[in-house]
């Protein structure tokens, strides 16, 4: 008898198999948000929203009740308007950067993507910017209110209001409209309630 090798009988037709990840069947990226609709954020997670909303609504009804708003806008003489108006302006140089930076950007069309690596000095700029209206807020309010309500209206703001904000409205031109709009009331407000305030002084 000759040597004969018996090999298993091969499928007439075969599927190469398609690793998982690929370009043909991409792998579910774990960090997306559990959403059947494609809405963007926590509008697919009703916890996660609801903990954002009530979250945004609680800081901004407590600084109300703290009396910042008024301190801020009625010229309270414990507070340091100097330190004040730095932050205000540090502020809105920001949002203009963020504006030119998400809408005006002459290569937003193009396959230049909002990176770091792409925009090192504006980014270092936001972040200066950052710093000095944070410490030029706490500077202001501090004669005020304290150490310990300083610390907690900067959580209340920075967290509470400014950061759930822009969870809640993940749409960039919605977010520079309510900054540019929002920024530029407030400092109305500010310099005509001021301007009463010093006359009738």
């Amino acid at each position: 008898f000759k040597n004969f090798v018996q090999t298993p009988p091969q499928p007439l037709l075969t599927m190469p198999r398609v690793p998982s990840g690929s370009a043909t069947t991409p792998a579910p990226d774990p960090a997306a948000p559990a959403s059947s609709d494609g809405l963007p954020g926590v509008y697919g997670n009703p916890a996660m929203l609801l903990f954002t909303a009530a979250t945004f609504a609680a800081a901004s009804y407590g600084l109300m009740e703290m009396g910042l708003f008024e301190a801020l806008i009625h010229h309270d003489t414990k507070v340091n308007h100097t330190a004040l108006t730095i932050s205000l302006m540090s502020t809105l140089v920001l949002v203009a950067v963020k504006v030119y930076m998400e809408n005006l950007r002459p290569t937003r069309d193009s396959k230049d993507k909002l990176v770091y690596e792409n925009y090192k000095s504006l980014t270092h700029a936001a972040i200066v910017l950052i710093l000095i209206s944070c410490l030029g807020f706490n500077v202001a309010i501090f004669p005020r209110f304290g150490f310990a309500k300083t610390c907690l209206i900067s959580l209340m703001v920075g967290y509470g209001v400014v950061f759930n904000f822009l969870v809640l409205v993940p749409w960039n031109w919605v977010q520079n409209l309510v900054g540019v709009v929002g920024g530029t009331c407030f400092l109305q407000l500010y310099a005509g309630v001021g301007s009463g305030v010093g006359s009738a002084v």
